[in-house]
């Protein structure tokens, strides 16, 4: 398969998954805080927990660009330069920009300790830990692409799929009985939490027109059952006390791949009508990674600004953050995306 750029339909994908991560820390604040019985949190609530299949969802996706080229550029030092340059780069940045902020506030002092520590465990802010699980992911890709370009694909998917389970569950435990670590509070950002939704991405890249042909011709079927998949992980949270978190959780590894599949059949039925995307799109398509990092920055802001001046209604809050947040985080991003691109692009014809 030759190497192919910015495919439509994973390009909306990419959209998609960075609008929802927003959403859920928009949403974070009245779910967080309105009463647990009223129509207003269920009105919040089903929006945000429909919505945390996301960093699964960029897993997968990162899997199936990695390997969407071939194999052989899985090697190429100039594809790891790249990853340094346009995802570890920039997260430090923001690590150091988010911490000077917060020790602007008044929130801790500055530590030198303190901030490498933050940078390496990816706790400063909610989204970072997302950095720290797929900077795992791509140290381990050339493993993860032997493995899954082999005659036992299938065989490997299953294998992920338990030492994905065991793990997810039992690691914190192991880790306290054989003495490593008492209280291992980062389970959520170790890669064998993830693993299925990587594995099946490298599965995908590889076998992306298989893929593509299998999902057009039940895609039927996915419509129809993938709200019900939905309305059934809603009914598990909401009862979670009932039946029990671990199995809520399994059940939510079922509705993160459904919802993935879902997207992606959605986006394919899109760009077989319209094979480009639209002019304004594809520029918050490139800029959503900026995003990522940035949008929580606006919402500590913001809610700062609303204490500030007695802004204490949920709901105003709530639209206010909403509005403000996106069109800030995106349209910075794509004016920064813009500017880099000038300056980039002067720079070449100097040269």
């Amino acid at each position: 398969m030759e190497t192919r750029k910015r495919l439509p339909e994973l390009s909306y994908l990419n959209l998609t998954f960075c609008i929802l991560v927003i959403l859920i820390h928009v949403l974070s604040e009245p779910v967080g805080t309105l009463d647990k019985s009223s129509l207003q949190y269920f009105a919040v609530m089903i929006p945000f927990r429909l919505s945390a299949f996301v960093v699964q969802g960029f897993i997968f996706l990162s899997g199936l660009k990695l390997c969407l080229g071939g194999r052989d550029k899985i090697y190429a030092p100039a594809l790891w330069c790249r990853r340094l340059k346009s995802v570890v780069v920039p997260y430090l940045i923001w690590v150091l920009l988010y911490y000077c902020y917060f020790v602007g506030i008044g929130y801790f002092p500055f530590s030198f300790k303190e901030l490498f520590r933050y940078a390496v465990v990816g706790d400063l802010v909610a989204p970072f830990y997302f950095i720290i699980t797929i900077v795992q992911f791509y140290l381990l890709a050339p493993i993860f692409v032997k493995l899954t370009s082999g005659k036992h694909t299938k065989l490997f998917l299953v294998l992920s799929l338990v030492i994905n389970l065991i793990f997810w569950i039992y690691l914190p435990t192991l880790l306290r009985v054989t003495g490593i670590c008492e209280n291992f509070r980062y389970n959520d950002r170790v890669f064998t939490t993830y693993l299925i939704y990587f594995a099946a991405g490298c599965i995908a890249g590889q076998k992306y027109d298989k893929l593509c042909a299998v999902i057009r011709r039940v895609s039927a079927l996915m419509f129809t059952a993938f709200p019900l998949i939905a309305a059934g992980d809603i009914i598990l949270y909401c009862n979670a006390a009932k039946v029990g978190g671990t199995v809520c959780e399994i059940y939510h590894m079922v509705y993160s791949l459904a919802a993935i599949l879902f997207f992606t059949a959605l986006y394919l039925k899109l760009t077989d009508k319209r094979k480009s995307m639209p002019k304004i799109l594809s520029s918050a398509d490139k800029a959503t990674f900026p995003v990522y990092l940035c949008h929580c920055l606006f919402i500590f802001i913001l809610n700062s600004e609303f204490n500030k001046y007695g802004i204490n209604d949920i709901g105003i809050r709530l639209v206010l953050r909403f509005v403000i947040v996106y069109i800030v985080s995106f349209g910075g991003a794509i004016l920064w995306q813009w500017v880099k691109n000038k300056i980039d692009s002067t720079a070449k014809l100097k040269y």
